[in-house]
């Protein structure tokens, strides 16, 4: 049975498949792992067991103080050319548009969820409220439950909520159905 490993160079974000001929090997592997060499997840088999993944990560060499540095370092920097890319982007598309009309506070927002990044209302100027909030986080919840099983998550949404209207049973059912999403590999941090 051969064993693929997805692995990131630290330095540079190139992603890598390490493969092994048995579970011997990717132990040795896992035990020695190269400087500045991060292991993502097991790419193959996709169906290697929990406890399997779980005694693999058991015997993984953590990442060392410098290594952790660097890969802080280097997911600053990305992240401020993310950041910068994304202002210009906005500036650039607000810039284009035409003003919006203000909303009443009842009508539906237009929410746009990131994991690891803050949700934003994309559809006008309103500050999201609390139960718009804990709909979105209860249907990415709800969501990732499904998705679990195939070792996936949501990974990005674009959401229409509705912030008015009684308690609903479950809060995500304030999600308007048509939901766009993005599935990510792996399971969702908690």
């Amino acid at each position: 049975m051969v064993i693929e490993l997805l692995v990131r160079k630290i330095d540079t974000g190139e992603r890598l498949v390490a493969a092994f001929e048995s579970l011997h090997d990717v132990r040795t592997w896992l035990t020695e792992r190269p400087k500045f060499m991060e292991v993502l997840r097991v790419q193959k088999p996709a169906d290697l067991d929990e406890d399997t993944e779980r005694a693999l990560r058991a015997v993984m060499r953590p990442l060392d103080d410098e290594e952790v540095a660097r890969k802080d370092a280097v997911f600053a920097h990305v992240t401020a050319e993310v950041e910068a890319r994304n202002l210009l982007e906005n500036e650039a598309a607000h810039a284009a548009m035409p003003p919006t009309p203000e909303a009443e506070p009842s009508d539906i927002m237009t929410i746009a969820w990131r994991e690891g990044q803050p949700m934003r209302n994309i559809g006008d100027s309103r500050p999201i409220p609390d139960v718009v909030r804990i709909a979105v986080e209860a249907w990415i919840t709800e969501r990732n439950s499904w998705l679990h099983p195939r070792r996936q998550h949501i990974g990005e949404a674009e959401l229409r909520v509705s912030p008015a209207g009684p308690t609903r049973s479950h809060e995500a059912e304030r999600v308007e159905p048509g939901a766009n999403f993005i599935t990510y590999p792996g399971f969702a941090e908690t």
